[in-house]
């Protein structure tokens, strides 16, 4: 039976605009510097009553207020009264002339906020991030120390992306590089336990040692599943499954002012690949590697990397002889380059792209995946080999583990 409809990660939202403004009142605020110092923390004034904070750039936000919590008058004073705040300027907004993407997040960023007068109120985050139990790093004391998180944001297209951080306590901070940004220019976190989301910690309460921020101990990094459904508990712990557990509450919270769906498309066409086919186009893919060869080079250039690299061209040679799998120094016009590079994080700062479009080139990245006790570095990965000039497409499916079993070609 084929497949008629597909859905994506973009939302169709639904606004109820009268009961919105209704209940709540809207500021769009903007500086004339460059930037508004202390972001978010720039709002920790016990006076005003926040539901929901997004900032555009560093340069404006949108804020969300139970409607009358206060005056606009009085909002305006508390704001010029705070440092650098004769540079901003404040506006009231209906909920009809903010764009729908910051509108759906701004009530997102709202489920952070318990509408309990006796509970903390303000959400000074600017996001959403979500937290499982089972992430949560713990010791006997139950001091927890670091955790993964799940941000939910809402793209300008309307496009859900779900991204995953790793969220460390002050109690690890001398094993955390601070080089492009000091520690004190970081957000600070804790706990909301409604609808197990993390917020921003106020100004009373900063610098302890029990308090988050997002950024990794060093050789860390954020890492959530996207989907399993082996049981409840586990789709439970996933990138969809918080997804799932967040628009629930989305609507059950907030469903009188707005309705989100995914946007389905129609599919035109559906290619059905049977095992002769597939058996056709590995005919072809071998073909090409056979006749082009394999040349890795290292990037990396590390203790180990040379090493390995030879451990892995070897292993291509012995169970494809015919490959002529190389490790070199220089990528090769003839062969299909496969380059050995670090992860996105070591690159962030460099504005050098090394693409050569008349090169086929493809990257294995390097993770940390050393283990310091078995002395083996285990990579498992898929990299894509492409012929730019002529639009060939070939798909290598590499897995290596302590030895190399084996290779396969699609």
């Amino acid at each position: 039976m084929s497949i008629k409809k597909l859905y994506s990660n973009e939302l169709l939202a639904s606004f109820e605009y009268s009961n919105i403004d209704k209940d709540y009142d809207f500021y769009y605020v903007t500086t004339s510097d460059k930037y508004i110092k202390g972001g978010a923390t720039f709002l920790d004034i016990d006076d005003i009553k926040i539901s929901a904070l997004q900032f555009e750039s560093g340069k404006s936000f949108w804020a969300m207020l139970p409607k009358n919590a206060i005056s606009r008058a009085e909002f305006v004073r508390l704001l010029n009264a705070k440092e650098d705040g004769d540079s901003l300027s404040i506006k009231s907004m209906t909920s009809s002339s903010i764009p729908e993407y910051l509108l759906t997040q701004l009530f997102l960023n709202a489920l952070t906020s318990p509408v309990d007068e006796m509970i903390s109120f303000n959400n000074l985050s600017g996001k959403l991030l979500c937290f499982r139990p089972s992430w949560l790093n713990k010791d006997k004391e139950n001091f927890i120390w670091g955790m993964q998180c799940l941000e939910v944001k809402i793209g300008d297209d309307m496009c859900v992306k779900l991204v995953a951080h790793r969220l460390t306590s002050l109690a690890l901070k001398k094993q955390m590089k601070f080089e492009k940004r000091k520690l004190q220019d970081f957000p600070q976190y804790e706990f909301s336990y409604n609808n197990n989301t993390l917020k921003r910690v106020s100004n009373e309460n900063k610098d302890r040692r029990e308090n988050f921020i997002i950024k990794p101990v060093d050789g860390e990094r954020g890492s959530i599943t996207f989907f399993d459904f082996t049981d409840y508990e586990t789709f439970s712990c996933t990138k969809m499954g918080v997804l799932y557990d967040i628009l629930n509450a989305l609507h059950d919270e907030f469903g009188k002012y707005i309705r989100v769906k995914f946007k389905q498309y129609s599919i035109d066409e559906v290619l059905e690949y049977k095992r002769a086919s597939l058996e056709l186009y590995k005919d072809i893919v071998k073909k090409e590697v056979l006749n082009s060869g394999i040349n890795i080079v290292d990037v990396v250039h590390s203790e180990t990397s040379e090493d390995y690299l030879q451990d892995v061209a070897d292993g291509i040679n012995k169970i494809i002889p015919e490959a002529k799998c190389s490790v070199g120094k220089r990528l090769s016009k003839k062969k299909l380059n496969v380059r050995y590079i670090h992860d996105k994080s070591f690159y962030s700062d460099s504005e050098v792209d090394p693409h050569q479009e008349s090169i086929s080139i493809c990257c294995l990245f390097l993770f940390d995946t050393v283990f310091a006790k078995r002395k083996v570095c285990q990579f498992r990965h898929s990299c894509f080999i492409r012929r730019d000039r002529c639009y060939q497409c070939i798909l290598f499916v590499v897995i290596f583990t302590l030895t190399i079993r084996r290779f396969y070609i699609f």
